[in-house]
C-alpha cells in the first residue's frame, strides 16, 4: 500500500523494480533458503536438459530420476504462489499500470482483494468474486446456470469449469479454485460503462472455458475502451491446433447475449472493435505463425 502511494513516474521506473525486487524479495527467509539449495539447483537442470538432448523419452524413467528432495526445494521456491504473487504485486505497485488482464490465474478472490488495496477494480462496485463450481458440483456442463453465475456476480473472471488446477489443489489448499482469465482496472482512471460485463462460452465436451469483455470509459474525458481477456486450449500436436482454431474460429456455446449460438471469438472482438477501441489480451497457446495470430496482427 505504502508502495502505490509513491510516483513511479520517471524514466528508472524499471531499474526501481530491479532493485525492489533484489532488496525485498530475494532477502526474503524462502530465498535465503533457496540460495542454499543453489548448489544443487544447477546439477538438477544440467542433467535434465542432457536427458532431454540425447533424447530420453520414457517419463516415468525421468521422473524416477529427477523428482528428488532436492528438485522439491527448488518447485517450492520457483512456483510457490505466495512468493510469485508477492513479485507481481510490487510490480504493480511499481508500474501502476492502468489494465491488468491475468491469464490461468486460480486465486481469484486473493486477488481481487489484494489489488484492491493498490487502487484496482474488477467488477460493478460492491461486487465480491464468488467461484462458480461451489453451485454447480452438480451440474458442471449446465451452460445457462454458468452464466447466469456470471452475471450474478459481476467480476470480470472467466473461469476453466473442471479445472486441473483445482483437482490438483484440492491436496494442497483449503479453498481450491478453476483457474481462468481476469481483467483489473485502476479505479482512478477507468469506470465501466453501462454495457459493463460480458462472457463468452466456448463450444466445448469436457469443460467450460472461454473470454470476458470489460466495456471501461477514461473518468477524465468519457472516452470508451474494451478490453477483452481470453485463454485457449493448452496442448501440442496438430489435434490440438485444430481445438484452438475452432474456439477462435467458430460459433461459441453462448454469450451473455444468448445462452445459445454465440458469436465466435474473432466476431466477438470485431464487434467490440466496432463500438470502441479495443484490446485483445488472448494466450493462443500456438506459435506466432498461426492464423489466430496472424489475424491478430492484422488488426
Amino acid at each position: 500500500e505504502d508502495l502505490a502511494e509513491e510516483d513511479y513516474s520517471g524514466r528508472d521506473n524499471w531499474e526501481l523494480v530491479r532493485r525492489m525486487l533484489f532488496a525485498n524479495v530475494l532477502g526474503s527467509p524462502r530465498e535465503r533458503r533457496a540460495q542454499q539449495q543453489r548448489g544443487a539447483w544447477h546439477p538438477v537442470l544440467e542433467e535434465l536438459s542432457n536427458a532431454r538432448r540425447v533424447g530420453a523419452t520414457n517419463a516415468r524413467s525421468i521422473i524416477k530420476t529427477f523428482a528428488t528432495r532436492r528438485a522439491r526445494a527448488n518447485l517450492s521456491v520457483v512456483v510457490d504462489w505466495e512468493l510469485r504473487w508477492l513479485r507481481m504485486r510490487m510490480v504493480v505497485a511499481a508500474t501502476q499500470p492502468d489494465v491488468i488482464a491475468l491469464e490461468e490465474l486460480d486465486h481469484m478472490a486473493q486477488a481481487q482483494e489484494d489489488l484492491a488495496r493498490l487502487g484496482y477494480m474488477c467488477g460493478e462496485p460492491g461486487k465480491v468474486y464468488k467461484p462458480a463450481h461451489l453451485g454447480m458440483e452438480d451440474m458442471p456442463h449446465n451452460v445457462e446456470h454458468l452464466l447466469r453465475h456470471l452475471d450474478a456476480t459481476g467480476v470480470a473472471f472467466m473461469p476453466r469449469t473442471m479445472s486441473k488446477a483445482r483437482k490438483m489443489a484440492k491436496h494442497t489448499r483449503k479453498d481450491p479454485d478453476d483457474d481462468g482469465v481476469a481483467i483489473f482496472w485502476r479505479a482512478s482512471i477507468f469506470e465501466l460503462t453501462e454495457r459493463g460485463l460480458h462472457f463468452l462460452v466456448f463450444d466445448d465436451d469436457t469443460r467450460h472455458m472461454g473470454a470476458v469483455r470489460a466495456d471501461l470509459r477514461r473518468r477524465a474525458d468519457g472516452t470508451p475502451l474494451s478490453v477483452v481477456a481470453a485463454l485457449l486450449s493448452a496442448g501440442q500436436g496438430a489435434n490440438q491446433e485444430v481445438k484452438r482454431l475452432n474456439q477462435f474460429l467458430k460459433p461459441s456455446q453462448a454469450n451473455s447475449a444468448s445462452s445459445a449460438n454465440g458469436p465466435s471469438l474473432r466476431d466477438w472482438v470485431d464487434e467490440s472493435a466496432g463500438q470502441a477501441p479495443t484490446i485483445l489480451c488472448m494466450d493462443t497457446g500456438g506459435a506466432p505463425d498461426q492464423a489466430k495470430v496472424e489475424w491478430g496482427k492484422e488488426r
